[in-house]
């Protein structure tokens, strides 16, 4: 069985890196965890001691993105190969475009290596802040996109969305709930199903 151990020091700042066991329990953090977390105001759930020995499930959020979650673990230990997947990782004033890889190792551990490949300033979105006071009324945002359901089958832009919606003409902001748009799952599943040919 794979041990728990703690950070582990990766030389490039714009790869994060953490590893799970065959239980799906996070057993490593690379060492630029931290500072992530720390500029992303994720600390208070984030930090590494927190992490460290807890499910990988607790941190993924949404019935589609479990799902496909699930579905990449179980093709990634299946196969013994590697599958990348390009998602989004936004913060309220940094639009952060990245890459997934999802490598199998010895015993049916995993790691996710997330590299960015690039980065955009945007205007901050207030919508996206931590620290807002959030009504009752929840919205859908794409975990791979970031795109915001603004219909049963169609998703804008977050800024284009919170007019689309009018967010900002409430009291509070909504609650942010995570799920797939066709178009990521899609482009996902493709990905996966290739693994097959």
């Amino acid at each position: 069985m794979a041990e728990i151990c703690s950070v582990y020091d990766d030389s490039d700042g714009d790869i994060y890196i953490y590893r799970i066991d065959r239980f799906d329990q996070i057993m490593s953090l690379s060492d630029n965890w931290l500072s992530f977390a720390i500029e992303n105001d994720g600390i208070e759930r984030n930090a590494p001691d927190k992490v460290i020995g807890q499910s990988l499930w607790d941190y993924i959020t949404g019935d589609e993105t479990q799902h496909l979650y699930q579905i990449v673990l179980k093709k990634v230990r299946s196969r013994k190969q590697s599958i990348r997947l390009l998602f989004r990782c936004d913060s309220p004033d940094i639009c952060r475009y990245l890459q997934l890889s999802v490598i199998p190792l010895e015993e049916d551990a995993i790691e996710f290596r997330s590299q960015i490949l690039r980065t955009e300033p945007r205007e901050t979105v207030e919508l996206l802040k931590n620290n807002v006071k959030r009504s009752d009324k929840v919205i859908k945002i794409c975990s791979t996109c970031k795109k915001i359901a603004v219909s049963e089958t169609e998703w804008e832009e977050t800024e284009t969305a919170i007019n689309t919606l009018k967010v900002f003409e409430h009291e509070r902001a909504p609650q942010l709930t995570h799920g797939l748009c066709k178009y990521c799952y899609d482009i996902a599943m493709s990905e996966i199903n290739s693994m097959d040919i």
